[in-house]
């Protein structure tokens, strides 16, 4: 149904007996939508006046056009009424459609400028804050002696830190940055921009930082561990024997049930946990478990680049660590510091 873009026109729209939702269209205004809905499930309109419908229902603008260079089609909002005036509601609409004919996906700008707000904020929240990516980064290149990486590794990460992260990032709080919009602003860089590179080095810098502030415990875990679908979008060729987020909950859930040997799903734990590959723990001693500081502490002489290092573990890894090791007590008595974990 068509109808004029003015306040008396709008007031005068209902939604026909017996449906809770409606869409209209304007005239003049091409591809412009509004979609009405009662707000409450509960409510019922039967037999209510027309000022009461009204004020049971919402009213969401919405611009339908074809992806640039596409025949695909899609939408972007442009918010709903009354919070935003008509005359706002139509000068978005006017800026869509002039950014069409520019070539301009009004999705993506959409979400330029939202990241953009965001990154005002965090600005004006100030970069000194301790959980600030900024702070963590900091840290982390600090400590970075102590992990025994090589001095390349974390010059890779800091220029993907200053070239792609802090443009995007900067001042924000590490506990604020969701898996959600991370993956958003990856795809974007990835797919959009088609810097598949540059999307996979950021994706890589941004896990190693949140891993380290799970180590810290200025976060209690890693959001981007087990993003697969997400790291596979910044591969030319994606991998995909891996398992989805659901499934590998699915097989920490049961594998205490499942016929494996005690070690072998010790092993998978751990590693699932903390991301530490089976052969690195194979090479770990008994000794070198500090459980006070919550941490192993590797010699120099064990490591390549001869620094001692620490690996810091989280608290569900060392309550693992430590029933374990008081099941070996059990079974073979003391157990020497130069024994190997595994």
């Amino acid at each position: 149904m068509r109808v004029e873009l003015t306040e008396k026109a709008l007031l005068k729209i209902t939604i026909p007996k017996g449906k809770r939702s409606a869409t209209f269209s304007f005239n003049g205004f091409p591809n412009l939508q509004l979609i009405t809905r009662y707000s409450s499930a509960s409510f019922d309109p039967i037999n209510q006046p027309d000022t009461v419908k009204q004020l049971n229902t919402t009213y969401d603008f919405r611009y339908r056009y074809f992806k640039p260079g596409t025949k695909n089609r899609t939408l972007v909002s442009l918010g709903n009424y009354p919070n935003k005036s008509l005359s706002d509601i139509q000068a978005q609409y006017n800026q869509c459609v002039e950014q069409l004919k520019n070539g301009i996906d009004p999705q993506i700008k959409k979400l330029e400028n939202k990241i953009r707000a965001i990154n005002e904020q965090a600005l004006i929240d100030g970069v000194s804050s301790p959980s600030s990516i900024n702070s963590v980064w900091a840290s982390l290149k600090n400590d970075w002696p102590l992990y025994g990486k090589s001095q390349r590794t974390l010059q890779n990460y800091t220029r993907t830190f200053s070239k792609v992260i802090f443009p995007e990032f900067n001042g924000r709080n590490i506990k604020g940055i969701s898996a959600q919009e991370w993956d958003e602003f990856i795809l974007y860089l990835s797919n959009v921009q088609n810097k598949k590179g540059l999307a996979f080095d950021a994706h890589k810098a941004m896990r190693r930082l949140f891993s380290y502030a799970v180590e810290k415990g200025i976060i209690q875990y890693n959001p981007l561990l087990g993003r697969q679908t997400v790291l596979d979008n910044t591969r030319l060729n994606a991998v995909t024997d891996h398992l989805s987020s659901s499934q590998l909950h699915k097989f920490l859930n049961e594998i205490d049930s499942l016929p494996i040997k005690a070690p072998v799903i010790f092993v998978a734990k751990i590693m699932l946990f903390c991301g530490v590959r089976s052969e690195e723990w194979t090479r770990v001693k008994i000794g070198w478990i500090n459980f006070d500081s919550m941490r192993i502490e590797h010699p120099a002489a064990a490591m390549k680049n001869r620094y001692r290092a620490w690996t810091h573990l989280p608290e569900p890894v060392m309550k693992m660590l430590l029933e374990y090791l008081n099941g070996l007590k059990v079974k073979y008595g003391k157990l020497d510091p130069e024994m190997f974990l595994l």
